[in-house]
């Protein structure tokens, strides 16, 4: 009886070494291979723990997951033919461009170069040592990230320049319903305007051209009685409300929703470039100076839908990144197993404070 008795305390006590035998071997379960070299579970756990708040995705479900890992590999061998192209000489950024970025993202850090003193801030030398050095590898991070896409699209401009660049009808139909809604052209305006280069007294005038339009004046008498006096008063123009274009923020804040003949102004038009066809017919870019405006809308059209037709050209260069990214991934044997992820529904708080309990209805 003692015999038995000992034999099932045993047993009992081997169950949790058992359970975490079976967590270990879970966790060494292959899901993906790159270059020969094969990822597990425990390393794509390590890779998510390891991440900045900033740069950890939410992850609720499978796809998640599987997005996760997928941008881990495409980093990687984004990574790889950088190192290459800039080993050969064919890629180099300036790195005031990686720390213009990083100054966008981290502008607090902005002046700890030009700090002096380190009593001005009440910092240590230490301190300030460890903060530019903060700063560089920062900037690191941010070329790093430049240099990944430049690499892609070196490779896209390739495929271009050897005339293989297709994108078959069935890739621009999926990529269409994918995201079809982000295919939108932007609003756009032409216009006539009155305008006064920006130097002293500019806006006053500008003020007393649109105030004789209030007065009763029409639009068209005013800019006639201007132009009399100098024809470079008068201007027609026409532009797209290009969200990545923030020079003309203030421009469109004032005009967007407008209509056909409203008068709009003063405005303030920024110095911009400008397209015009030069002396030998090709098309050439000239630097436009600021200017305060009083418009009249010729025309108007708000954001519309794009057609497949119309979207084709905004999908090109995107569907050939894809294309060099499948191609690259098959370079390095890159092979994802799906299903050796774990399901991660109903882990982590991510969602906490915003579940809502809803009482059931009788």
């Amino acid at each position: 009886m003692k015999n038995i008795v000992s034999v099932v305390l045993l047993c009992v006590l081997s169950l949790p070494f058992i359970g975490c035998g079976m967590l270990t071997d879970k966790d060494r379960m292959v899901i993906a291979e790159i270059d020969g070299e094969e990822m597990r579970r425990s390393d794509l756990r390590k890779l998510l723990r390891d991440m900045t708040d900033e740069e950890r995705p939410i992850i609720q479900k499978h796809a998640d997951l599987l997005r996760a890992l997928n941008l881990h590999l495409d980093t990687q061998v984004k990574s790889m033919l950088s190192k290459t192209l800039r080993a050969e000489g064919k890629l180099d950024i300036p790195r005031d461009v990686g720390e213009k970025i990083y100054f966008q993202k981290k502008p607090e850090f902005k002046n700890i170069r030009n700090m002096g003193k380190s009593a001005e801030m009440d910092l240590t030398e230490g301190q300030i040592v460890s903060m530019e050095a903060q700063i560089e590898f920062g900037i690191d991070d941010e070329m790093e990230l430049l240099y990944r896409e430049a690499a892609v699209q070196y490779r896209v401009q390739e495929l271009v320049a050897s005339g293989a660049a297709k994108v078959s009808e069935e890739e621009f139909a999926a990529e269409y319903e994918r995201r079809k809604d982000s295919y939108k052209s932007f609003e756009y305006i032409d216009f006539i305007a009155l305008r006064f280069p920006n130097q002293k007294g500019a806006q006053q005038e500008a003020i007393k051209a649109r105030q004789r339009m209030l007065d009763g004046e029409s639009f068209d008498a005013v800019l006639e009685s201007y132009l009399r006096v100098n024809q470079q008063f008068g201007m027609r123009s026409a532009f797209e409300n290009n969200p990545s274009k923030q020079l003309f923020a203030q421009f469109w804040h004032n005009v967007t929703g407008c209509k056909k003949e409203d008068i709009l102004g003063p405005l303030y038009l920024p110095a911009h470039d400008q397209m015009r066809q030069g002396a030998n017919g090709q098309v050439e870019t000239v630097k436009a100076p600021a200017f305060w405006i009083v418009l009249q809308v010729e025309e108007h059209r708000p954001p519309q839908q794009k057609t497949l037709e119309e979207a084709k050209q905004d999908m090109f260069m995107d569907l050939l990144a894809v294309q060099v990214m499948k191609g690259l991934r098959e370079e390095h044997g890159v092979v994802v197993y799906a299903d050796a992820l774990w399901r991660p529904e109903g882990y982590g708080d991510q969602f906490k404070d915003s579940m809502i309990d809803i009482p059931q209805q009788p």
